[in-house]
C-alpha cells in the first residue's frame, strides 16, 4: 500500500523530522535538472548565472555530448544549498533583469565531446607509448607551412538580458514535476525495508531481525556470549571500520530484491520523466535511511532504559559515521541498501563500555526502528511534497506584495505606505549568502 500523512505529534520521541529537508533536496535537484535542460539546448550563458546565483557552482552538470544534458557531479545528502530553499526561490525572484555583453569566437564547436587539438592528441599518444606517433612528423610540417596558418580568429559580439523572476517561476515548474515523481517513489522505497528483510530472512532464518517474537534480553545476551565477540570491538578505530567496511561492500553485489525493486519502479516511470530521475531515486533512498537511522539513535537514545542502550546507540552513530562518505558520495547505487544488510548482518554481541559495565548489543532492535522510521518519514515527506504547489504560490503572493509596497506613495514623513488593514506584513527579508 501507499504512505499516507501522518500526525505531527511534538511531544513523542517518534516525531516526524522537519518538512524542509525534502524541500532543500527538491529544490537542489531542481536547479541540476534546470542546468541540465540548459546543457542539452547549449545556453551556456544561462548554465553559468544559475550556477553562479548565490554560490551554487558545486552543482555543475559537465556537458559529456551533443545531446542530452550531461552528468550530475554533487550527488550529496547534505551541502547542496547554500541557503534555506525559501529564500533562494524568493532572492531570485526579487532580483531585477541583469544584462551581460556576450562573446564568443565564430567557428567553436558546439558540441562537449569535440576532439582536441592535434598538439593534445599526440602528447597523450606520446605519453602512452613513449614514443612519437608515426603521423607526429607530418602533422608538425602542416603546422609550420606558412600556406597552411589559420587566420586571425574572429569574435561576435551580442547582448542577452537574463531575468531572474523568469528563471525562478521556471524552478518552480520543475520542482512540481519532481516532487509528483518523488511521491510515486518514495511510496515504493518505503516498501524496500520490508521486502529487504523478506530476502534476508529467507537467508539467515535463525536471525533475531526475523524471530516473531522477541526472546528476553538474558536469552539475547547469553546467544550474544556464545557468539565469541571481542567485548572491545565497539571501541575498534573509526578509520579503521570505515576501511574495511569499504573494502568489503566494493565486493559485495547488491541484493536482488533492490535490483527487482527498482526494475519494478523505472517501468512506472513516464518517457518525459525529469532529468537524473534514476539518481534522484537513488538520492531518496540515501537521504531516507540516514534520516530514519539519525532518527532511531535519538529514540534508543531517549529510552526509558537509556543507559542499558547506550552501547546499541554508540554502534550505530560508528556506524553512520563509517558510511558516511558513501551517504555523501556513493561510487554506485543502492549504498541504503548495503547499509541496511551490513546491520542485518551484525550478530548479538556482548561489548563492554569505557566505565567497564558491560552491554547487549542489539542489531535487530536497531534494524526494527530504522525500518518503521523509514516508513513514518516517508510518509511525512510525501504529505510535504503535497503541498509544493502551494508553497509556490505563497513566494509568488508575498513576492507580489512587496512589489506592491515598493510602488506605494511615500507619506509626508517619507515613509512607504502602511499594508491595508487587515491584511498580514510580509516576512521581512533574510540572508541567503549563507545556509
Amino acid at each position: 500500500g501507499g504512505v499516507g500523512p501522518l500526525a505531527d505529534d511534538e511531544q513523542s520521541p517518534r516525531a516526524t523530522p522537519h518538512a524542509d529537508m525534502i524541500q532543500r533536496l527538491l529544490t537542489q535537484t531542481s536547479i541540476q535538472s534546470q542546468l541540465s535542460y540548459y546543457n542539452e539546448f547549449k545556453n551556456e550563458l544561462m548554465g553559468r548565472w544559475l550556477e553562479s546565483f548565490l554560490g551554487h557552482e558545486h552543482l555543475r552538470v559537465k556537458r559529456t555530448g551533443d545531446y542530452g544534458g550531461g552528468r550530475i557531479g554533487f550527488r550529496g545528502v547534505t551541502g547542496g544549498l547554500r541557503c534555506h530553499w525559501r529564500d533562494y526561490l524568493a532572492t531570485m525572484l526579487r532580483s531585477g533583469p541583469q544584462e551581460y555583453d556576450v562573446r564568443y569566437r565564430v567557428g567553436t564547436a558546439d558540441i562537449g565531446w569535440w576532439p582536441q587539438s592535434a598538439q593534445d592528441t599526440e602528447k597523450k599518444a606520446t605519453d602512452a607509448t613513449g614514443e612519437q606517433p608515426a603521423w607526429a612528423e607530418a602533422s608538425a610540417s602542416r603546422r609550420n607551412n606558412p600556406y597552411l596558418k589559420k587566420q586571425e580568429p574572429t569574435y561576435r559580439t551580442y547582448k542577452e538580458v537574463i531575468e531572474p523572476r523568469r528563471v525562478a517561476r521556471g524552478l518552480m515548474q520543475i520542482r512540481e514535476q519532481i516532487a509528483e515523481e518523488w511521491r510515486d517513489d518514495l511510496n515504493i522505497i518505503a516498501t524496500e525495508g520490508a521486502l529487504l528483510r523478506e530476502w534476508f530472512c529467507d537467508r539467515e532464518s535463525d536471525s533475531g531481525l526475523c524471530a516473531t517474537s522477541r526472546p528476553p534480553a538474558e536469552d539475547l545476551q547469553s546467544a550474544g556470549a556464545a557468539v565469541g565477540d571481542d567485548p572491545d570491538a565497539a571501541s575498534q578505530d573509526a578509520d579503521e571500520v570505515a576501511s574495511n567496511a569499504r573494502r568489503e561492500r566494493e565486493s559485495r553485489e547488491a541484493p536482488g530484491i533492490l535490483l527487482e525493486s527498482f526494475s519494478n519502479a523505472t517501468r512506472c516511470w513516464s518517457a518525459d520523466s525529469s532529468p537524473f530521475r534514476s539518481h534522484n531515486y537513488d538520492l531518496l533512498q540515501r537521504a531516507l535511511t540516514r534520516q530514519a537511522s539519525a532518527k532511531t539513535a535519538a529514540i534508543l537514545a531517549q529510552d526509558k532504559e537509556g543507559q542499558a542502550k547506550s552501547m546499541t546507540v554508540k554502534w550505530l552513530q560508528d556506524k553512520l559515521e563509517a558510511w558516511h562518505d558513501d551517504f555523501e558520495a556513493p561510487h554506485d547505487r543502492h549504498t541504503a541498501g548495503h547499509f541496511l544488510v551490513e546491520l542485518m548482518e551484525q550478530v548479538p554481541s556482548v561489548r563492554m563500555g569505557d566505565d567497564g559495565s558491560v552491554e547487549l548489543l542489539d542489531p535487530a532492535l536497531v534494524v526494527d526502528e530504522i525500518l518503521l522510521q523509514r516508513q513514518l518519514i516517508a510518509g511525512e515527506w510525501v504529505e510535504a511534497l503535497e503541498e509544493t504547489a502551494q508553497a509556490h504560490s505563497e513566494l509568488l503572493r508575498d513576492d507580489l506584495t512587496k512589489q506592491l509596497d515598493a510602488e506605494l506613495p511615500q507619506d509626508e514623513e517619507g515613509t512607504e505606505g502602511a499594508i491595508p488593514e487587515g491584511k498580514a506584513d510580509p516576512e521581512g527579508d533574510e540572508d541567503c549568502s549563507s545556509p
